[in-house]
């Protein structure tokens, strides 16, 4: 019989110094959440609670000396972190400053989908509330307006008329000083997610789980269940080759997340 589904739990960045000290390597962790700060004494060689920014992140580096930094469990505000500190000499373990920068910004991302010829809804990238209107008016409404750079849902609004268009680029333009990209809002789709580990753009491992809402229903809290509940067997097939194809695109070498429509 087929396994029930099960929910899916995101790795922490406690299960990765977990991992580390498994492996021999001693880890050092910057946590500013006092809601988890205190199931990290036992599984870390050294805490730090302290505010993540550059200035505490290169006093650490400076002082700890580590072989490197690992960014990829500390949400949008550490992938923020990665082009600063690349530029200032330290090391990142995982995915390079390019990949993060290529992943967040919206036009760069769309651009590389359609280089490798993956179906994404139709977009532009534009900070022009006429060019948007333009746009809005030929694929019609409801479209999705999202800054770059933006992972955790800032300013990123799905806009139904053209007033609220014009409201949604107004406020995407001071939440960003990067591309604002308006796309075509598909309604009622079905969100499937896949988190994999990657090295050198091969995937060496992927979970498929399905999120039980519609896209664009949820934001931040959201049910998976794996396996997959209504997924086809072709659909299925498409979303690891599409997935394959992303990862050896980015060239990504750390655990990643994709979400599909």
């Amino acid at each position: 019989p087929a396994a029930p589904p099960v929910p899916i739990r995101p790795c922490s960045a406690v299960a990765m110094s977990r991992r580390f000290r498994q492996q021999g390597w001693g880890n050092i962790l910057l946590n500013n959440n006092p809601e988890t700060v205190s199931t990290d004494h036992d599984v870390v060689g050294r805490l730090y609670f302290d505010e993540v920014t550059l200035e505490r992140v290169l006093d650490i580096w400076e002082f700890e000396c580590p072989e490197g930094v690992v960014l990829s469990t500390g949400g949008q505000h550490s992938n923020q972190l990665a082009k600063p500190l690349h530029d200032a000499g330290a090391k990142l373990l995982g995915h390079s400053a390019d990949t993060i920068a290529r992943a967040e910004d919206r036009e760069k991302f769309s651009s590389l989908l359609d280089t490798l010829s993956i179906a994404q809804p139709p977009w532009i990238t534009s900070r022009d509330l006429v060019a948007a209107r333009e746009f809005a008016s030929v694929t019609g409404y409801p479209v999705l307006v999202r800054p770059s750079h933006v992972l955790s849902g800032s300013s990123m609004q799905v806009a139904v008329n053209e007033s609220a268009l014009d409201a949604a680029m107004k406020e995407a333009a001071l939440c960003s000083e990067g591309p604002v990209v308006v796309s075509r809002f598909i309604v009622d789709a079905a969100e499937i997610e896949v988190d994999g580990v990657a090295a050198g753009g091969s995937v060496s491992a992927m979970l498929i789980s399905e999120h039980l809402e519609y896209a664009g229903v949820h934001s931040g809290d959201a049910t998976l269940v794996s396996p997959t509940q209504s997924l086809s067997a072709e659909n299925r097939a498409l979303v690891q080759d599409v997935t394959r194809k992303i990862a050896r695109g980015l060239d990504l070498n750390d655990p990643f997340n994709i979400q599909f429509l």
